[in-house]
């Protein structure tokens, strides 16, 4: 059994914490609770997706992203996110596509699409309507520009265009959640947290904890078995990661593949079937309880009153 490292430790210490506040709990939640959101004006999103039993349909797993068309990642600007292409350099094909949806529908597993801001920039104004008519329940925005009044406005217009057709969203690479949930909550995650992707240290891990995700939900892109994980991190800090870092929408085993997918060059690692996975079954997508750490915090800066984590955590 490996030791847990420091980040690990505190989903465990902040679990035993007496439990928060009202007023505590609430700014805890301010960004998490589909009940305490704000419907959306006139679009219908204020009809489903603060339902918990419709926004939060993923349970444990059950999360299963797909790219409709690998061509539009690798830029090629005519690839259209309306149709399914499938890189040869990947997999052989054919892909029915229409297959897998019905199959996840019948098991209770829904699908969500990667595209590609190439597609998503030409055809935002169809593939939603599209999507919904296929089954597919969410869009991963893929490579969207970040920064300028124009981009911010053309992604929030984007995530309307999804509440409308009860499409849920998750938006790579750079972009920061803005608190733009709280009204559109079918906008379930978002990535701005060099996560694994980039091999963060533990430090910068445990630094993101008590900065970044003040912002909101952070998709990290969990790695289990790439190898990055055994040259820098332990296994029991790779799930620690998908409690500690908030994420209605957790992306596990990132890098990794499937038994039986299909070979290519580069190939990723294959999934196993390792006893401990069970954890990632279990993982609920909304907790039952919120306990607040501020307990913790006071103690680490009794400890420590120049510890920068803890003084930004208490707002000092």
């Amino acid at each position: 059994m490996q030791c847990l490292k420091p980040v690990a430790l505190v989903v465990f210490v902040a679990l035993l914490l007496p439990q928060a506040t009202n007023t505590q709990a609430g700014l805890l939640v301010w960004d998490a609770n589909p009940s305490v959101a704000s419907p959306g004006p006139n679009d219908g999103s204020g009809n489903w997706a603060t339902d918990g039993q419709n926004l939060n349909w993923w349970n444990g797993s059950q999360n299963v992203p797909w790219n409709p068309g690998d061509l539009a990642v690798l830029g090629v600007n005519t690839a259209s996110a309306a149709t399914v292409n499938v890189d040869p350099a990947r997999s052989p094909g054919p892909l029915d596509l229409q297959q897998v949806i019905d199959y996840g529908g019948s098991n209770g597993v829904g699908v969500i699409l990667y595209v590609n801001k190439l597609a998503l920039a030409n055809q935002i104004d169809i593939l939603p309507v599209l999507y919904r008519s296929w089954g597919v329940k969410g869009i991963k925005f893929g490579f969207v520009n970040v920064g300028s009044q124009t981009d911010t406005s053309w992604l929030h217009d984007s995530i309307r265009k999804c509440a409308t057709n009860q499409i849920m969203a998750d938006v790579h690479d750079e972009y920061r959640m803005t608190g733009y949930p709280r009204t559109y909550p079918n906008f379930m995650t978002a990535e701005g947290i060099s996560g694994d992707e980039t091999t963060p240290t533990p430090g910068q891990d445990t630094t993101l904890l008590f900065t970044r995700m003040l912002a909101g939900a952070a998709d990290h892109t969990v790695c289990y078995f790439d190898a990055r994980v055994a040259n820098n991190w332990t296994h029991a800090y790779q799930l620690a990661k998908a409690v500690c870092f908030y994420s209605p929408w957790q992306f596990l085993f990132w890098y990794d593949r499937p038994a039986n997918s299909p070979v290519f060059s580069g190939s990723p690692p294959i999934i196993g079937d390792e006893p401990e996975l069970e954890f990632y079954d279990a993982l609920p997508t909304v907790w039952d309880d919120t306990r607040c750490p501020t307990l913790y915090w006071r103690e680490a800066l009794r400890r420590d009153p120049l510890d920068s984590r803890c003084n930004n955590a208490m707002g000092l």
